[in-house]
């Protein structure tokens, strides 16, 4: 069963415009030298679950980007909303003599809790939420139908968890490092982490705490 994107874009958006325009006016008065919004970007290491997925791509492992954006509901906790994106190239030709190629983008939308302050220059923070992947394997890839799929793309959800720290290098700039797992199964929906297009990102990145 596949999601209709335009529906989850607008109730992703819908989210959005509560947290950015009612929560300020509910929760005011916790915001007092607490940056409300932070922006950052991040890259690394990606070792995706799915079974199999070496035999067609050579190996499990890629090196998304990712980009991410919280509101702060108060000094400890934020709502967050994370993009990634990685594709991968198989090494090999197929019987068109093109290059398969997975594409894969998910996006994350969770809550993120940061210990109450900075302890000297650095704090830890874990999260969770729902996760939306998109997947399309192009240039001939048979990686989907030889799980059963008759289109070269599938959108299965999951969920994400992660774990890591911030370490301050400047006023209002942080330097990241994260380890997230991320789990959504795409053998008809099973939740086998075998059968799953997530993985685990192990991540450093830059965020900017901004307002």
């Amino acid at each position: 069963m596949y999601l209709n994107t335009d529906r989850l874009m607008k109730r992703i958006t819908g989210a959005f415009w509560l947290i950015f325009v009612l929560l300020p006016a509910v929760a005011y008065g916790q915001f007092d030298r607490h940056p409300r919004v932070q922006v950052g970007a991040s890259g690394g290491v990606f070792r995706i679950s799915l079974d199999r997925f070496d035999r067609h791509y050579g190996n499990r492992l890629a090196f998304p980007l990712g980009l991410q954006v919280g509101y702060a509901f108060s000094p400890s906790f934020l709502a967050m909303l994370r993009g990634r994106h990685f594709q991968k190239t198989s090494s090999e030709k197929n019987s068109l003599e093109a290059r398969p190629v997975w594409q894969e983008d998910w996006l994350e939308l969770g809550i993120q809790q940061y210990s109450l302050s900075f302890s000297g220059t650095s704090r830890t923070f874990f999260g969770f939420g729902l996760a939306f992947f998109w997947i399309q394997e192009k240039h001939g890839g048979v990686f989907l139908r030889s799980l059963g799929y008759e289109k070269s793309n599938v959108q299965p959800r999951g969920f994400y968890i992660c774990g890591g720290f911030d370490y301050l290098i400047r006023e209002r700039v942080t330097l990241s490092f994260e380890i997230e797992l991320t789990s959504a199964g795409v053998e008809q929906g099973a939740g086998l982490e075998a059968q799953s297009v997530g993985g685990i990102f192990v991540n450093a990145g830059v965020n900017f705490l901004l307002f």
